[in-house]
């Protein structure tokens, strides 16, 4: 076992020496984390926590099989027109109107330059007469 030398800043910060990042597999924006024995004897553990993207990767994976740019457009154009079915009765509008309620929505639009006034019945519209 080497001991390896480092100095501590007035900021309480410290570098890493290489082998040590090397050994730990270190990278810039990994996380560390330092373990204090209950009775410190002057020996503190340091180890590798690893990065935000290796601690979130995959996290978002999808259990089937993958789409492809065709499927996957299809996929959205279905889940809009199924959106717009949904809102079109209880808001009582038009398909057209609901599903381009839909499309504002996911496009984060709030306001709608029009003179049909069946756009101030979705909430989360704001209809301004032009």
């Amino acid at each position: 076992m080497s001991e390896l030398l480092t100095v501590v800043t007035r900021k309480g910060q410290v570098t890493v020496p290489a082998e040590v990042r090397k050994a730990l597999g270190l990278k810039q924006g990994d996380k560390v984390a330092f373990e204090l024995p209950e009775r410190p004897a002057g020996v503190v553990c340091m180890r590798r926590v690893g990065s935000v993207v290796e601690r979130t990767a995959g996290i978002f994976r999808n259990p089937g099989p993958l789409l492809s740019a065709r499927e996957e457009r299809a996929a959205a154009e279905q889940a809009w027109a199924d959106d717009a079915m949904e809102r079109m009765g209880p808001l009582n509008i038009s398909y057209a109107d609901a599903y381009l309620a839909v499309a504002m929505s996911q496009a984060g639009s709030t306001q709608i330059y029009s003179f049909d006034q069946d756009f101030d019945r979705v909430p989360a519209i704001r209809r301004v007469e032009p």
